[in-house]
């Protein structure tokens, strides 16, 4: 296991997935070529990239990092698997692990907590100089990501420990600076606005809010990989354990995750972080926020949201800065997002489902979970029923994880279709579906917070969506008696041998996707 992201990057050393590139690297606001440089990555399914040249950097001497989960390589490697397969299974072996075996934490004594080697309090602390901005694209203000953080129920005491965006208060809409004093110590929090079911911290906010309270907040940056995988992805009911997920990254890595208190506030954060900012959501200011870029590859319009008081940063002596941001798919943290979606959907099926063999999502075909192609291992005669492909696209669309519910496009292959190769599926498509009567059309789906398609809410988009699900299986027993179709294709095994064989005589394409 990795104790924290510095012995990850060591591992992404040892198996040349890390470059260090001292090119001068534009970082600030309106005048950068993080997005460019972040894409240009992900499409040439290129390394981990040390930025030691930040020009712009209201930090320096910070090194930056881009790409350490940019690949399916390297998300398999953050969670010590074999394989991408390999590593989606452990994911759901944690899943199915019951919370009363998940470990606790292990606290430890600020001495021994990295991220406590610099600590900032009160009138020291200053945003502007001491936490770094790095801006992709034309986004509005700079962000924090890489992040996990901490907000207890202000009635119940329930923790909710999650990955979370939050932005630096720096513009106003008329493109002038907000005066030093709300810049230096202030954050703009940018998930709060959403006080759902769903969203456990946006509850605590409201309930804080109801009761005239801020809303004390803990953010540790720049934390363990699986502590990141876990902490941005499947759902861990309120309640589940006292630890929330950081019990529930223990039970993914067999040991327990190392804690430490904070300097301020009754929150507990990742012992070996770059970076801590305690503070507290405030409940009766809020700001607008501007531009950012989202997951589905669009600019988000303008949104009102809470901010955030600082009142102090805790980190170490010579630290690590990952920024990622969302944009035009594939990105740096797209396949963290597709990992946890995958083995979400997977488990849910598998439940009542044991023809189900895996669950793959695109994130070139709009990201997160819009697209999903479930394959089985059984087809045409040996499925359990007539007409299975279609049960099972109800099945995704009724379970009870964050994101099968919401998935746009349904897709439902046999054991000899590749779900990784959108050629494969593809083909499927073309050769084994009539359009009309092997799809199912949902008018009342959820939404998928964001897509454009859909009509505008107070917010933004709506929480309704249609949905699109087709069976790609041979219709054996459903239109033919037998099947007559042979794909005409070479085994697998065959397909190994001449790889085999020709590994290191053919020039290197890098395509950005990786298969299963």
């Amino acid at each position: 296991m990795f104790y924290d992201q510095r012995q990850f990057l060591d591992e992404l050393e040892r198996q040349g997935e890390i470059t260090r590139l001292d090119v001068p690297i534009r970082v600030t606001r309106g005048d950068n070529e993080m997005m460019a440089l972040s894409r240009h990555l992900s499409l040439e399914d290129g390394p981990c990239v040390w930025l030691e040249q930040c020009e712009g950097l209201n930090t320096p001497g910070v090194p930056v990092l881009v790409g350490n989960i940019g690949t399916r390589r390297r998300l398999q490697l953050a969670l010590e698997a074999e394989s991408w397969v390999a590593a989606k299974e452990r994911l759901v072996r944690m899943l199915n692990t019951p919370a009363s075996a998940w470990p606790e934490p292990q606290i430890v004594d600020a001495a021994q907590a990295p991220c406590k080697e610099v600590i900032i309090t009160g009138e020291d602390v200053d945003l502007e100089t001491q936490v770094p901005k790095v801006w992709f694209g034309e986004e509005w203000s700079a962000m924090l990501s890489d992040t996990i953080c901490a907000t207890t129920h202000p009635e119940t005491g329930l923790l909710n420990a999650s990955c979370l965006l939050h932005s630096f208060i720096d513009q106003k809409p008329d493109g002038t600076l907000f005066d030093d004093a709300l810049r230096k110590r202030h954050l703009m929090s940018y998930i709060f606005w959403n006080p759902h079911a769903g969203n456990h911290v946006g509850m605590n906010y409201a309930a804080a809010v109801e009761r005239g309270e801020p809303l004390p907040v803990a953010i540790a940056c720049c934390i363990d990989p699986q502590l990141l995988i876990v902490g941005g992805g499947p759902r861990c009911p309120q309640g589940a354990h006292p630890w929330d997920k950081y019990a529930m990254t223990g039970a993914l890595r067999g040991a327990p995750i190392q804690l430490v208190k904070c300097e301020t506030l009754d929150l507990y954060v990742p012992a070996s972080a770059e970076f801590v900012l305690e503070g507290e959501v405030l409940p009766d200011v809020h700001l607008m926020d501007y531009k950012h870029g989202n997951f589905l590859g669009y600019y988000n319009e303008e949104q009102l949201l809470p901010v955030t008081r600082i009142h102090c940063i805790t980190h170490r002596r010579d630290p690590i800065w990952h920024p990622t941001r969302s944009f035009l798919p594939p990105y740096d943290h797209s396949f963290l997002q597709i990992m946890t979606i995958e083995a979400e959907t997977l488990r849910s099926l598998r439940g009542a489902f044991p023809q189900v063999q895996d669950v793959v999502a695109f994130p070139s075909f709009g990201g997160r979970a819009l697209f999903l192609v479930v394959q089985l291992n059984v087809d045409a005669e040996q499925k359990p029923s007539s007409w299975f492909g279609h049960q099972i696209i109800h099945a995704v669309w009724g379970s009870p994880g964050r994101y099968g519910a919401s998935a746009k496009y349904v897709v439902v292959v046999g054991p000899d279709i590749n779900p990784y190769s959108a050629d494969d599926v593809i083909w499927a498509l073309n050769t084994r579906v009539q359009p009309k009567s092997d799809s199912i059309f949902n008018e009342h789906g959820q939404a998928l917070y964001f897509d454009p398609s859909l009509s505008a809410g107070e917010q933004g988009s709506t929480w309704n969506s249609e949905q699109l699900g087709i069976d790609a299986t041979f219709k054996v027993p459903e239109r033919l008696s037998r099947l007559h179709a042979v794909p005409a294709r070479p085994p697998a095994a065959a397909m190994e041998a001449i790889r085999a064989k020709l590994a290191g005589r053919l020039p290197r394409r890098g395509t950005g996707r990786a298969t299963g």
